[in-house]
């Protein structure tokens, strides 16, 4: 019995003080208990939260080989010294935009390629009637028609109208001194229909100049139509071309 109290007596005081100690130094065996990371973990946490914040948020498509081509092609074109090597130009775009899958535009066709596909046709366009060629500038008309159906925005940022309404209103233009009226007629509905929640067709520079001297002929002023196709204020230097038929 003396034994027991004794030993009794001694667990008591080691317990006694080890709970003095524990009230010197509080929260110690809290804080050795929590577990702790890996400095290598850590350190690969901070990393990627550091460069998630430094991606940036949308990085620009790399063109293809094909955009490369078609981009490097226009510009030759816009410097081109003749018709004939623009020919050559014009019939190397249309094979890459052929092996591209981009000659008519598909769901597919990423917006980068139409506006490429557009720019072609358009500088087609112009050159053919630069170089006084109907068929081959009415030829690219209807190659454009289905790129000018599409909605701005399926060309990409920055795309715009191109040379829509010039081209357009070039177009409208030939089949007026073809004596096509009604082909004339049927085209201009169309715009009108298009327009239906914009300013009127008239009112545009290259629109309104075919519309005038549409006019003009069909009520008989014909010296109205001869002072402006001879007084050279037409709306851009390919207008002038018909000034000489």
């Amino acid at each position: 019995m003396g034994n027991f109290i004794t030993a009794f007596t001694r667990l008591g005081q080691k317990a006694g003080s080890l709970i003095y100690q524990a009230s010197q130094y509080p929260g110690q065996n809290a804080l050795e208990q929590q577990p702790r990371l890996p400095s290598a973990t850590l350190t690969s946490s901070s990393s990627f939260n550091h460069q998630q914040s430094q991606s940036p948020e949308s990085t620009p498509p790399t063109p293809t080989m094909a955009e490369r081509t078609l981009q490097d092609l226009l510009r030759k074109l816009r410097s081109a010294p003749d018709y004939p090597s623009s020919l050559k130009l014009l019939s190397t775009a249309k094979l890459t935009l052929l092996q591209a899958k981009a000659l008519v535009p598909l769901p597919t066709t990423s917006p980068s390629l139409l506006h490429l596909a557009r720019d072609v046709f358009e500088a087609g366009a112009l050159l053919s009637l630069r170089a006084k060629d109907s068929d081959s500038f009415t030829r690219y008309v209807h190659l454009l028609s289905p790129f000018y159906e599409l909605p701005t925005e399926r060309l990409g940022s920055g795309a715009g109208e191109g040379e829509r309404n010039k081209i357009t209103g070039l177009y409208l233009l030939l089949l007026l001194t073809m004596g096509d009226y009604a082909g004339f007629h049927t085209e201009l509905e169309g715009l009108e229909c298009r327009r239906v929640d914009g300013p009127p067709v008239e009112n545009d520079r290259y629109l309104g100049y075919p519309i005038k001297l549409e006019r003009w002929l069909m009520e008989g002023s014909y010296d109205l139509v001869w002072k402006a196709m001879a007084s050279g204020e037409v709306p851009s230097e390919e207008y002038g071309v018909f000034s000489e038929v």
